[in-house]
């Protein structure tokens, strides 16, 4: 099994790269309109709230480390956090985890509180997008019309329904473990409306990324416009985190968006932005990463002359 899901996931990256490059190739045109199209200020907002959002996700690794005694500084999980989160990208989906682990065993942390902790802030980080991600579309739709609910939910109804079921069916398969395990994080109350509260601000963040973009390219736009876009997000980023085939979810999340926003855009340009935000969170990515390694070159170098 392991063996076609590491064939699948060769192959659905192989897809991605032809059809954005058909796409490209096709919509050349298109395109460049867009680009046009779209503000540098929202560009810029799309940027910042990302970084803010990797800045936020930074401070949920280490309050996942705190149930179990971990003893990280801010800013060393912030440099952890951002310099494993590349390894998603490579097919496996586990090299980010692997990463991060081997870290979390350099600070002292033992093999159990090592997977306890990584595994705590996983289902933060899932659950929350469920989570939010429903009360988010539930809300869209309730403040406008109830036609409008309606047809939300019967998008929604069964996926949320199958993700429940899932966590259920693994919930009682593991029972001793998952009881164990939640009761240590259950009853540390405070640390968990930190991360409740912190990975709410993640999925307005996100959502802000993706919403401005959109706004040269839609008439409707709302606050109720923008709770809906906060849920569509954290659903897709829900998805596309849950499906093993496809690295950091990429072609899922943006499949998802497209669909989710189709109704809302005057023009096709639902794959573009949708493919824009990628582009923006690969950016970010990239550059706090090229950041902490010039530092890290920077203060190395100061180390060795004072030496």
């Amino acid at each position: 099994m392991r063996k076609l899901f590491n064939k699948l996931k060769y192959v659905w990256i192989l897809a991605i790269v032809i059809f954005v490059s058909l796409y490209f190739y096709k919509n050349f045109n298109l395109i460049f309109e867009a680009i046009e199209k779209l503000p540098f200020l929202n560009v810029v907002t799309a940027i910042l709230a990302i970084s803010i959002a990797k800045v936020l996700l930074s401070y949920v690794s280490l309050l996942s480390t705190e149930y179990f005694s971990g003893t990280f500084t801010f800013p060393q999980m912030f440099k952890i956090y951002n310099i494993t989160q590349l390894a998603k990208y490579i097919p496996g989906s586990i090299w980010q985890f692997v990463g991060k682990a081997g870290y979390y065993a350099n600070h002292g942390l033992s093999v159990s509180n090592i997977n306890k902790s990584l595994l705590v802030e996983v289902l933060w980080v899932f659950f929350t997008a469920v989570f939010f991600g429903a009360i988010f579309l539930f809300l869209s739709g309730i403040y406008v019309d109830l036609s409008f609910l309606l047809g939300r939910t019967k998008k929604y109804f069964y996926l949320y329904g199958f993700v429940v079921l899932l966590i259920i069916i693994i919930c009682a398969y593991y029972y001793k473990k998952v009881h164990s395990f939640a009761h240590i994080v259950l009853h540390n109350y405070f640390l968990d409306l930190k991360i409740l509260v912190t990975m709410l601000m993640v999925w307005i963040f996100l959502g802000l990324s993706f919403f401005v973009t959109l706004i040269p390219f839609t008439e409707e736009i709302s606050l109720m416009t923008f709770v809906y876009i906060i849920g569509l997000y954290a659903l897709a980023y829900a998805v596309g985190f849950a499906v093993p085939f496809a690295p950091a979810g990429i072609g899922i999340r943006e499949s998802i968006l497209v669909f989710g926003v189709a109704e809302l855009l005057v023009g096709d340009y639902g794959v573009l932005l949708a493919s824009l935000n990628r582009v923006f969170y690969i950016v970010v990515e990239l550059v706090i990463v090229i950041g902490i390694t010039t530092k890290t070159m920077k203060e190395n170098i100061k180390n060795q002359k004072e030496v």
